[in-house]
């Protein structure tokens, strides 16, 4: 069970995939042209994990909005 004093679950690359029904090479586009995008935490060179409250408030963003890995959002 989360109480409000633990910390946030670390998600790495294919658990974030995962979430968002995305592969790796998607992943690395979204991360690059969408400046919302949460930034990952660096734990060891090479070893990124994103916050899950971060990813989480990052998908409640999207809500009735088209996922675009090009930045912005799209017009209606």
């Amino acid at each position: 069970m989360k109480g409000e004093n633990s910390p946030d679950r670390l998600l790495n690359v294919r658990e974030v995939c995962e979430r968002l029904s995305i592969g790796r090479s998607t992943l690395l586009r979204v991360r690059t042209s969408r400046p919302d995008f949460p930034r990952p935490v660096g734990l060891l060179p090479g070893v990124l994990r994103w916050r899950e409250s971060d990813l989480a408030r990052f998908v409640a963003g999207l809500a009735g909005e088209p996922f675009s890995t090009r930045g912005g959002r799209r017009a209606a």
